[in-house]
């Protein structure tokens, strides 16, 4: 007699055999095994279904409709969900396919795929006899809830093995909620099996690995493929379950109309091969919408309906699924900041950096890599560039047949031809039917189209929009025909055009088939910009299209506006809005309309998000800068105060400079080095040049205000020639003025200078315009004219000698002409005597007398004495006043003053010498100038002069071999002490010291 199974109590030892996965962690060692406690519960008189058996008893399977029964909810095994499930008769059963051999011989090695095997023999089902009920297969899902629903699949009254009296009766539970597998056993006659009997339990994988139990008897772990000869206990349950951790704080962000981006914290780690993700709109009947890769922490769902809750649970994914971390939340009621026609919208394809539609009813994908570009609103990265070869935009749902709709698009080219948006019968490549197309002609020309019944039906533009400017295209189609319309003004109308051609197709842009149309352009892609483009499912009337090419973006600015003014920026109102600003500089704002003070670092892009019913918008509007170089003066005089510049930026060389008459607020002075290259002065308008001040011009200056340079310096430094025009300077005087341009610089009228002339680079041709100044207080000088540069034309230099009483100011004094009046040709050659003066250059100025009076050119004088000098071992009286001395050589004369009270300065009692100004005209000295001197043992000195308009150091180390066999000793006449000032080996005596005046 038998031992029953009742009287025994077995420990079951699982054995792993398995082959690792191809995936992050998956394995089917990942499944736990355990025992929990639970009774029998026969499902055959609750409400099972019964299957029907293809074959026999003792080999059949069931398959149900052909490709497996229905499991009634998602079931994730090893990773992957299956839906379906077949079931063999010799106790094993498959998930996500049909079984075409109920396979006796078990081996979870190899084979069907996956398997879970609760006893897997060559069995039968007992066929019946007489009184006695056959056994059966059925099944049965428990619950009814989404989400904790359980799959029991039973084998009941089962011959173990095949036609032996040994019955046994088992299930499998596929549990939903927690992916668990579950065998059940209880025997039904309580006989041992059968002579034969070797079945597997366990599990395999869909692809690899398997997972078996070894044997009922505690011992040491078997091989994977045991010959079980055992019954199990009754009432014994046999569990595997994987278990993974589950993600947590699920949060809901970028919600919109359609769209929303799910986030959630992955505390699974290394674990995981992904997330699945289930939604409902009821929360109750729940559908899986998305599985991720592994570490993902967020996902983005489009195409939603707006003002409708979703329900999601997300949960991560091993072998099987986690437990869930769930929520909720409600799209908004999507909206436009455009002041757009409403009702009935389709599709917006804005193009800001993606091809989605805003409403998420019928996203686009971008074909070919169509390149961000700036919109017409000139925000960067707002609309596509499309090359005109490959690129295009298709879209993702289909239409049959639509017959009333609008479509609108804006278009920027220069190229003719192309499609720009319409209708086709595919939804990539080159369509077979196509139609309901606005697309441009060679010529520029716009057209739009359709063919109801395969006839042609067109609209077209007599003008060309090929013109590198932004337009706006749009038609409609209805019972009224069609209607095209160019920038929001209708075109023309084709009544006849009230449907298309009669197929299912796709919305496409930028690309597609149009053969055999009016004026077919040569290329099918669109080449140039596209953005906004806009479907309607109803026809917009005429004055909805011109709403439609006016609404703009929905946020404008007041710019272009100057610094130190005030900037608004200007969001479109919406009913309970609020609105979220950010910009450059780190500029925020929650108003609508907020306001700041303009300056440079305020220019570029603004974006706003706007927010109602929980949906938002975001756009965004560029400030420029204006008034490039234009003067304010908004906070104070200073030139180089950025915020008294119209665009808050400090003038360059490039930049021209206007200083106008109106909306000014204080007069320019510039202090330190200030750019221009075109500089204008306005009429009531003063620029003062103050000490220290240097005002550089590129360009040309223009003054019909003032321009004060008396105490600071302008420097002339174009590439182009330049001119300084007359009565640019007030009162006709400037301190210092430099010429560095290469082309030269020409003077065309007076101008006085009193400080330091400074020619560095190129040519400066002073046309007899210039005088370098000389007062009681200050000479005018030259500064080093290098190789580079030079002085031409006719200058006058100014010589101030200074008066006083007769005693002792009436005496000689010791001059040196900066100029030469041989000729007005500009020399530059150091040929001794090539350059030299007269002494007429005096007479113009003070008394000049001498023996020959008259005859000579001398003033004349009761005593004829004579008042000029050269020096030749000795002081020589001049012969006549148009004696000259070469450049280098001194003159020598006798100081009576001025030539007012002529008669009593030549005649005793004398009156007292004035302070004088002497003037030397010609072209100044310039580069080497070489004096040779003469000796004799008895009196060796010279009378040498200063030809230059600049002092001469007399110690100066660069004198070089230019100063040879000279003693380092020199005399000036000083007419204080009327002796001789001297300066001998560094002494100096009676003032006399190293540095030799001008003059």
């Amino acid at each position: 007699m038998a031992t029953s199974l009742l009287s025994r109590t077995w420990v079951f030892i699982l054995v792993l055999a398995f082959l690792f996965l191809n995936s992050k962690a998956q394995n089917i060692t990942g499944y736990s095994f355990s025992t929990p406690v639970a009774n029998w519960s026969d499902i055959t008189l609750s409400g099972a279904t019964f299957p029907t058996r293809t074959g026999t008893f003792d080999e059949g399977y069931y398959n149900g409709t052909g490709t497996g029964i229905s499991i009634g909810f998602d079931f994730w095994y090893m990773g992957r969900k299956y839906n379906s499930f077949s079931v063999s008769t010799n106790g094993w059963m498959t998930l996500g396919q049909a079984i075409t051999n109920a396979t006796p011989t078990n081996d979870l090695t190899s084979g069907i795929r996956p398997i879970i095997a609760p006893l897997w023999d060559d069995l039968r089902i007992q066929p019946g006899l007489g009184i006695l009920l056959s056994g059966e297969v059925s099944y049965q899902v428990q619950g009814n809830t989404d989400g904790n629903r359980v799959l029991v699949v039973q084998w009941r009254d089962m011959e173990w093995p095949k036609l032996s009296t040994s019955r046994i009766s088992f299930q499998v539970r596929l549990n939903e909620a927690t992916g668990s597998i579950t065998f059940s056993y209880i025997s039904v006659n309580g006989s041992a099996p059968g002579a034969g009997a070797s079945a597997s339990i366990g599990l395999s994988g869909p692809v690899s690995g398997q997972l078996s139990l070894n044997t009922i008897i505690p011992a040491a772990l078997g091989t994977t493929n045991p010959n079980l000869a055992t019954f199990p206990v009754n009432n014994t349950n046999y569990r595997f379950q994987s278990t993974v951790a589950a993600p947590t704080n699920l949060t809901f962000t970028n919600i919109g109309a359609s769209t929303m981006t799910l986030n959630w914290t992955d505390n699974s780690g290394a674990e995981e091969i992904g997330f699945v993700i289930y939604r409902s709109t009821d929360n109750v009947n729940f559908s899986h919408l998305a599985t991720t890769s592994a570490n993902t922490t967020s996902y983005t769902f489009n195409g939603l309906s707006a003002n409708v809750t979703y329900y999601y649970k997300v949960y991560a994914l091993r072998e099987s699924l986690s437990t869930s971390v769930s929520g909720s939340i409600a799209t908004c009621q999507g909206f436009s900041l455009a002041n757009i026609p409403t009702g009935s919208i389709a599709a917006n394809y804005r193009f800001n950096n993606n091809a989605n539609d805003y409403y998420g009813l019928n996203n686009g994908v971008l074909q070919g890599g169509p390149v961000p570009t700036t919109n017409r609103f000139a925000v960067a990265a707002s609309a596509y560039q499309f090359n005109g070869t490959t690129q295009y935009v298709s879209t993702t749902n289909s239409l049959v047949n639509p017959s009333v709709f609008t479509v609108s698009i804006w278009f920027k080219t220069t190229v003719g031809g192309g499609k720009l948006i319409g209708f086709g019968s595919n939804q990539t490549g080159f369509s077979t039917s196509a139609d309901r197309h606005i697309y441009m002609a060679n010529d520029g020309k716009i057209i739009f189209g359709a063919k109801p019944g395969g006839v042609y039906r067109t609209v077209a533009s007599t003008a060309s929009y090929n013109d590198g400017n932004w337009h706006m295209a749009t038609a409609t189609m209805s019972a009224a025909g069609i209607t095209l319309y160019i920038d929001g003004v209708q075109l023309g109308n084709n009544a006849l055009g009230t449907s298309g051609e009669n197929y299912t197709g796709y919305w496409r842009i930028g690309y597609d088939n149009m053969d055999g149309w009016l004026n077919t352009p040569t290329n099918r892609f669109f080449t140039g910009d596209l953005d906004d483009a806009y479907i309607y499912s109803r026809a917009l009337s005429a004055t909805e299209v011109t709403t439609l090419y006016n609404a703009g973006n929905g946020v404008s600015n007041t710019s272009p506006v100057c610094a130190a003014t005030t900037l608004t920026l200007t969001a479109n109102a919406v009913n309970g809005a609020t609105y979220s600003w950010t910009g450059p500089n780190g500029f925020t704002s929650a108003s609508r309309t907020p306001s700041l003070s303009y300056s440079d670092a305020a220019k570029g892009t603004y974006t706003v998000v706007v927010t109602a019913g929980g949906c938002s918008d975001v756009v965004s509007t560029v400030v420029t800068s204006t008034g490039q170089g234009r003067w304010t003066g908004n906070v104070s005089v200073n030139w180089t105060e950025p915020n008294n510049w119209c665009n808050g930026l400090v003038p360059t060389n490039l930049v021209n400079v206007s200083i106008p008459t109106a909306n000014v607020s204080n007069n320019p002075t510039l202090n330190a080095n200030g750019s221009s290259n075109n500089i204008s002065v306005q009429s009531g308008r003063v620029l003062t040049i103050a000490n220290g001040g240097n005002l550089q011009v590129a360009g040309v200056i223009t003054n019909v205000g003032i321009i004060t340079a008396s105490d600071g310096k302008v420097t002339f430094n174009g590439t182009a020639a330049q001119i300084i025009p007359a009565n640019v300077f007030s009162t006709n005087t400037i301190k210092d003025l430099e010429l560095n341009n290469a082309a030269g610089v020409t003077l065309n009228g007076a101008l006085r200078l009193t400080g330091i002339l400074t020619p560095s680079t190129g040519a400066f041709n002073s046309n007899g315009n210039l005088t370098l100044a000389s007062n009681a207080t200050s000479t005018a000088a030259v500064a080093q004219i290098l190789p580079a540069a030079s002085v031409i034309g006719l200058v006058k230099v100014e010589r101030f000698v200074k008066g006083g009483s007769m005693n002792p100011f009436r005496t000689y004094r010791m001059l040196s002409s900066p100029v030469y009046d041989n000729t007005t040709s500009f020399i530059n050659s150091n040929v001794e005597g090539n350059r030299s003066a007269k002494f007429s250059q005096l007479i113009d100025d003070i008394i000049i007398s001498g023996s020959q009076g008259a005859a000579g050119g001398f003033d004349v004088t009761n005593a004829k004495n004579a008042s000029a000098w050269t020096y030749n071992l000795g002081y020589v009286p001049i012969p006549n006043i148009t004696t000259a001395v070469n450049a280098g050589r001194g003159m020598y004369v006798y100081f009576r003053g001025n030539r007012d009270n002529f008669s009593q300065k030549t005649n005793a009692p004398y009156t007292d010498p004035e302070n004088t100004v002497i003037d030397f005209d010609g072209v100044l000295n310039q580069q080497d100038i070489t004096a040779t001197l003469n000796f004799s043992a008895s009196l060796s000195f010279n009378l040498v002069g200063n030809p230059y308009a600049a002092t001469i150091d007399w110690s100066s180390a660069n004198w070089g071999a230019d100063k040879v066999n000279v003693n380092n000793a020199i005399w000036i006449f000083n007419p204080v002490s009327r002796a001789y000032a001297t300066y001998i080996n560094g002494v100096g005596t009676l003032g006399g010291d190293r540095y030799i005046a001008s003059g």
